[in-house]
């Protein structure tokens, strides 16, 4: 069974190898085995699902974690904002930066050139 530090490896693979359908695959198969994901590997996930322009599944993803009480990071809304970008979602990307700014986030020069 895949630990939390394996299943986050072969994510961060899966998505410098734009694998998002295995990306979403091993995030569910590391909560089937017990391996309990976190932000690293939840952020893995949605950089592989930003790199095919999946942004549905990526603001999914934010909720969810959201919900989990996890802390988003500023690469969790780089992911999202990237997305989002490439689909031409702009009135999301300006919510995202609102809510990074919220949260207080640091907004980063690939937010903005998002």
């Amino acid at each position: 069974h895949p630990d939390t530090i394996s299943g986050n490896a072969a994510i961060s693979a899966c998505s410098a190898k734009r694998q998002w359908t295995l990306a979403l695959q091993l995030l569910l198969e590391m909560r089937f085995c017990r391996a309990e994901p976190n932000l690293i590997s939840h952020t893995g996930a949605a950089r592989a699902f930003e790199t095919e322009g999946q942004w549905e599944l990526v603001m999914r993803l934010m909720g969810k974690l959201d919900e989990a009480g996890l802390t988003l990071d500023a690469m969790a809304y780089t992911a999202a904002t990237n997305a989002l970008q490439s689909q031409e979602r702009w009135e999301l990307v300006v919510k995202l930066l609102h809510e990074m700014r919220r949260r207080l986030v640091e907004v980063d020069r690939f937010n903005f050139n998002a």
